[in-house]
């Protein structure tokens, strides 16, 4: 018999509802007439306080409260590959409209979807908890395994013949003792409490990522964990004077804001929506496009780009302009242009839709405090502005490097209370990608959870757990699962503003005094496992952090420092300064490296070791020389010296999109021997500006680009050692 109670407080998301007191902690409720959903967070005598994960506008006291009788779950099962849901696993395709309704429910996986069952298990067979009794060919790159549920193991008493069956039909029927249990392919399974398993594993193999920083320098481990921090307001474009090209003529960004409604103010910014046309590049051609919304930040500084044909483009450093590179038309950060790079832009008759190369004749950097907007525009990646001569411009794109490159099975990517425009966009963008290895969509192994900033508080801090179970799950299949948590700083204010409509008493900076405790049970879910079935598989968790201002010392960010083993801080200064990805060499670290050496020496080169050293050396000693070279200028430094800063110039790249473990050993080993070769003909009376000029110097420069056998390694070593 379900609890059944009546509002008698609303504080918020929070409702306290009384003739609660056979309610459960943690139970699913609905609440309202609406059904809004909830879960029990407090009890009190009679009364229970309920955490409402929709918004409770228009709620009244008296309203029914209704006990669902088990706490909130997530259903796991076939179906899950390539679909997109919100913080409580709704799925988003079902929805009718662009908003979800208050009190919108639907089964996560479709139960009327038949799929074809093949049988590993047959009758008689003895089985265990988390055993595997047959597969699903779920997608192309993802083989769905049946396991039987936490809980249940016997003999099996019956199993179906190979054939068509939906999701809820029962396959198995398993005895144990007196007692029988039938098993489906789907089970549920309460998201704050961790999947069960036999043991842990040490890890001895990296993640790898295609990142050259990452990888070779500040390694995580398949089943590790890492914090990646970065301060807000990074991803917007143009100044407010900068002039777009819509249907209306050209308009101004500050004219596009004010003619925006229905504002919605977070600390990331503000967002306006904004319904006009404009032309915009998509697929190499210029078409038209609706925008959808206008945002508008603050930015620290601006990259002034003024081109030949007499373009002046004033964007933020993270800002990606079309460049032209050997591989075509390349997406790049505005701190990673170069005078002499060539943009793509439309011609004078632009409106015929042709393109133009046009090549940068000087970039600078401003510093000051600046308004800056972004334009989302769906249909496209990008729109056509400027004052005098037209050119185009790039909104903010999520390229989810990680999730693209990353040697795991499984992507599980949950965008906690992050921008709507980021979302947009990558809903937009990700399914789109291909798996580099196979070439097939990457949704056909990746589930998507969408909790922007503008959804109700509580469901963000909900979503986080929703994700990991989803990723457990795929590990007690023996798979190895990616997490990418975009961003815990978004969960953590979850769970600050229930702590405070909850009346608790408040920690450094009001968030709740178990702020740690929470943080520290998330991660350590991460890990590689020996599953119930006797398998192993493996939970990354790649965690982004956005501390407010970007102060590190804020407690999100410090207690997130605790528990994981690895730390890549996104240094703007990098960025400004030309250095994507903005990965600080100095500030960042991985407690992975020592237990991942034997696999670097066993399968890429036994002194890779040795090579990494000294290529943090080079980096370090840089980092030291900058400061010279800022205040003196580079002529007052000894030729040795500016050897340093030029092998440290090689040894980055301006957008490392992926390098082969092995590439990446031997590109590090012919810009160390290029230094040590450079050393000898420096001290013997060389400089660095002849080395420069000789054919070694532009082959390695190349390498990036061209390293593509061992025999080209060869070749190129030869001439490096010949200097």
């Amino acid at each position: 018999m379900p609890v059944r109670g009546k509002i008698s407080e609303i504080r918020g998301t929070v409702v306290k509802a009384s003739g609660m007191g056979k309610a459960l902690m943690n139970e699913m409720v609905k609440v309202g007439e609406l059904g809004l959903i909830g879960e029990v967070v407090r009890l009190e005598g009679d009364s229970a306080y309920i955490q409402v994960y929709e918004f409770t506008t228009a709620l009244m006291p008296g309203e029914p409260v209704v006990g669902l009788g088990s706490p909130l779950s997530v259903m796991l099962g076939p179906g899950m590959m390539g679909n997109i849901y919100d913080g409580l696993q709704r799925p988003l395709s079902f929805i009718k409209g662009h908003t979800i309704t208050r009190g919108y429910s639907a089964d996560p996986i479709d139960t009327g979807k038949k799929w074809k069952f093949i049988p590993s298990a047959k009758k008689g067979d003895m089985v265990n908890e988390g055993a595997k009794v047959g597969y699903v060919d779920e997608t192309d790159l993802i083989r769905h395994y049946i396991i039987i549920p936490p809980g249940i193991s016997g003999q099996i008493a019956d199993v179906e013949p190979e054939g068509e069956y939906s999701v809820n039909d029962v396959i198995i029927e398993i005895k144990e003792g007196d007692k029988k249990h039938s098993v489906s392919m789907v089970q549920k399974w309460p998201v704050r409490v961790p999947r069960p398993f036999l043991g842990r594993i040490a890890s001895s193999e990296p993640l790898i990522t295609g990142q050259r920083v990452i990888d070779s320098l500040f390694p995580i481990a398949k089943g590790g964990s890492v914090a990646v921090p970065g301060g807000f307001g990074t991803g917007k474009c143009l100044l407010p004077e900068e002039h777009v090209i819509t249907d209306l003529g050209p308009v101004s960004l500050a004219e596009l804001w004010s003619m925006g409604n229905n504002e919605f103010s977070s600390e990331e910014g503000s967002v306006r929506s904004l319904k006009v046309n404009v032309t915009s590049l998509k697929n190499g051609a210029l078409i038209h496009s609706e925008s959808a919304a206008v945002f508008r930040d603050r930015s620290s500084s601006m990259v002034r780009i003024r081109t030949s044909n007499g373009r002046e483009m004033v964007v933020t450093p993270a800002h990606r302009l079309w460049k032209i590179t050997e591989n075509g038309m390349t997406e790049t950060p505005a701190a990673c242009l170069r005078a002499g790079d060539g943009l793509v832009e439309p011609s004078a008759k632009w409106e015929l839709g042709e393109l133009e190369v046009d090549k940068i004749d000087k970039v600078e950097v401003e510093y000051g405090k600046f308004d800056v907007y972004d334009l989302v525009v769906p249909n496209g990646q990008s729109f056509v502005g400027g004052s005098t001569r037209a050119a185009i411009y790039n909104n903010t794109v999520l390229l989810h490097q990680i999730a693209s490159w990353a040697n795991s099975k499984v992507v599980v990517y949950v965008g906690c209370g992050e921008r709507g425009n980021e979302m947009v966009d990558l809903l937009k963008t990700f399914p789109k990608l291909s798996d580099p290895i196979s070439g097939k969509p990457i949704m056909e192994k990746s589930v998507m959870v969408a909790n922007v900033s503008n959804m109700p508080v509580a469901a963000r801090e909900a979503s986080i757990y929703v994700g990991i179970t989803m990723a457990e799950y795929f590990r007690d299949q023996g798979y190895d699962a990616l997490l990418l948590a975009d961003s815990t700083s978004r969960w953590a204010e979850a769970l600050r503003e229930i702590s405070g409509r909850l009346e608790e008493i408040p920690a450094e900076e009001g968030y709740p005094a178990y702020l740690a405790s929470r943080i520290a049970s998330f991660y350590e879910r991460a890990g590689v496992f020996r599953t119930l079935g006797g398998d192993s598989g493996s939970v990354s968790v790649v965690g982004a952090v956005s501390p407010p201002g970007g102060d590190f010392t804020e407690p999100v960010t410090t207690h997130t420092l605790r528990y994981v083993k690895a730390f890549w801080l996104l240094d703007p200064n990098l960025a400004y300064s030309r250095h994507y990805p903005a990965v600080n060499w100095v500030s960042s670290y991985s407690a992975y490296s020592e237990q991942l050496e034997k696999w670097w020496s066993d399968n890429v080169a036994p002194d890779f070791s040795e090579i990494k050293r000294r290529v943090l050396d080079i980096l370090y000693r840089e980092d030291e020389l900058r400061n010279i070279v800022r205040l003196l200028g580079p002529e007052v430094l000894p030729e040795e010296e500016k050897l340093v800063l030029e092998t440290a110039g090689m040894l980055k790249d301006e957008v490392d999109r992926y390098t082969a473990p092995k590439a990446q050993y031997q590109l590090m080993k012919l810009i160390i021997t290029f230094y040590q070769k450079g050393r000898e003909k420096i001290l013997a009376g060389s400089t660095v500006e002849q080395l420069k000029s000789g054919e070694a110097y532009m082959q390695i420069l190349r390498a990036r680009y061209n390293l593509r056998s061992d025999e080209i390694y060869e070749e190129l070593m030869k001439k490096v050692m010949s200097i």
